[in-house]
């Protein structure tokens, strides 16, 4: 299991780097930086939003593997599709960036594609936490049933969250972004990652 969870980390934790290396950084006049920054906020709202989603996805990631004594193959291949989705999410963030201040159609699609990736991606944890919930000698014997159950339910919903967002992309990619914006607030203030009866993050 430690492997499974040090490769995991590993995954994630180049896939937050590589976000920062989608902001500008071309020099510019004198006098100019202010007003250059200000035309690259998309880049740095898609940096920030994806650097929160991950870090989150990281601490819902690591309460549910703290919940685990035992992998099984099932659960290794699903852990694999979550990072497939997580290693790809810089690539949207990328796209977002570049495109959805200009607006039109390549920022809707810009923006579909990064919600559906991470619909993907929540969707991929929703089918692990599953997974564990059906295979009790994966699960400790000290860890509450019901806090994997809650984490199963908010993995479900983050990924229909973002399944509706993907919808208001079609219609309005800022709409969608500042929704982002939002959830990860949300997200953030309502999860309680130590809810499966382990008290530290190792």
């Amino acid at each position: 299991m430690t492997r499974v969870e040090m490769f995991s980390d590993g995954v994630l934790a180049i896939a937050i780097t590589l976000l920062v290396l989608e902001l500008p950084f071309d020099k510019v006049g004198d006098g100019e930086l202010a007003h250059a920054l200000g035309d690259h906020w998309a880049r740095f709202a898609a940096f920030g939003l994806s650097f929160l989603g991950i870090g989150i996805l990281w601490l819902h990631h690591h309460a549910m593997f703290s919940a685990v004594v035992h992998v099984d193959r099932t659960l290794v291949l699903l852990n694999l599709i979550l990072l497939f989705g997580a290693a790809f999410l810089p690539y949207p963030t990328s796209l977002v960036g570049d495109y959805l201040s200009a607006g039109g159609s390549n920022a809707r699609v810009s923006m579909l594609l990064y919600s559906g990736t991470w619909t993907f991606v929540s969707a991929g944890a929703g089918l692990m936490c599953r997974h564990i919930l059906r295979t009790p000698a994966l699960l400790s014997q000290d860890v509450s049933r019901d806090g994997v159950r809650r984490l199963h339910r908010n993995f479900w919903g983050a990924a229909g969250a973002y399944l509706a967002f993907t919808l208001i992309a079609i219609v309005s990619p800022v709409a969608t972004i500042a929704c982002y914006g939002v959830a990860a607030v949300v997200f953030l203030a309502t999860s309680d990652f130590r809810a499966l009866g382990k008290t530290t993050l190792d």
